[in-house]
């Protein structure tokens, strides 16, 4: 990798950027990238009488984008930065419609409608070092911190037999929202190679590792029309990790652009742990409760990077 036109290429590790560089003693890089992800997320808390007592989970593609600054020192060895990814805001994500029987109230046909829908976004953040052994092999450590929402808002009616009765919508709350949100924080470390092919042509793979404290919250509230409100909360804290691989390829566009396309695909595996369930104000006893989680996203992307 001796060719000036390689000091603009980048191998990623995870959320890392790592500058392969022979031919400056020190610089500044700038990258941005835009692709698509499929990010699966899943929470089950299980309840060992009833098996699984809540579940919550999504998964969809969005859109991804990242923004990586970068400063690089000894002839190309070392290199520290900062990195910001982020799926974009998806909304209606998830469309649930149904029918709830009410016919055991005594009025046959009763019932009413209801339906739900969901908005999610998730970003990352990473600070990170690399240094670079030579023949083409990069290692890389850092600091990682990310967040995942999903909001869940649902909605409800009466079925014609409810209006013929009388019945009327303040019978349901004017207001149900369901809002999950997850903050991961921890540590990753991996290796990557890359080489050139010639003409300005290269490519790299990369294998990491991370290791990661979760916190978790299912957060359900309600408000009816009269005031009364309701409130049910789950806490789920769990350690756990992720193994990273990816692969690319990249072409220098010129001795300060080059343009990279890679895939990169994360699996997380989480420790089982008790949650900690609020029920309408009230601490419950979860004794034997445990939790699962799983989380998956893979990536592929374009990235442009500048190195001036």
């Amino acid at each position: 990798m001796n060719s000036p036109y390689l000091r603009g290429s980048i191998f990623i590790f995870s959320t890392c950027a790592f500058v392969a560089s022979n031919s400056v003693m020190a610089s500044w890089g700038l990258s941005a990238s835009y692709g698509n992800s499929d990010y699966e997320y899943n929470v089950e808390v299980l309840d060992p009488d009833l098996g699984e007592a809540y579940s919550y989970d999504i998964g969809t593609d969005f859109g991804y984008v990242d923004l990586t600054l970068d400063y690089s020192w000894g002839d190309g060895k070392h290199q520290i930065g900062v990195k910001h990814a982020a799926l974009l805001e998806e909304t209606g994500l998830n469309p649930q419609e149904g029918f709830t029987d009410m016919s055991y109230t005594g009025i046959s046909g009763l019932g009413y409608n209801y339906s739900s829908s969901a908005a999610v976004e998730r970003d990352e953040t990473s600070l990170f070092y690399s240094y670079r052994f030579g023949g083409g092999w990069a290692w890389t450590t850092g600091y990682y911190s990310g967040s995942f929402e999903n909001v869940n808002t649902q909605t409800y009616s009466w079925n014609q037999t409810g209006l013929d009765a009388g019945l009327t919508e303040s019978s349901f709350p004017s207001s149900d929202t369901i809002v999950e949100e997850n903050e991961v924080t921890g540590y990753f470390t991996g290796l990557g190679y890359g080489m050139s092919f010639g003409g300005g042509w290269g490519g790299f793979a990369r294998l990491g590792y991370q290791w990661s404290e979760v916190e978790n919250l299912y957060d359900n509230s309600a408000v009816f029309s009269d005031g009364t409100e309701f409130r049910d909360q789950i806490y789920v804290n769990s350690d756990g990790s992720a193994t990273v691989f990816g692969v690319g390829v990249f072409y220098a566009l010129s001795e300060d652009w080059v343009a990279t396309l890679q895939y990169d695909s994360k699996s997380y595996s989480y420790d089982a742990t008790q949650p900690v369930v609020i029920y309408d104000g009230e601490v419950q006893n979860t004794d034997g409760f445990g939790t699962s989680i799983d989380e998956s996203q893979d990536t592929i992307y374009l990235t442009l990077r500048w190195v001036p």
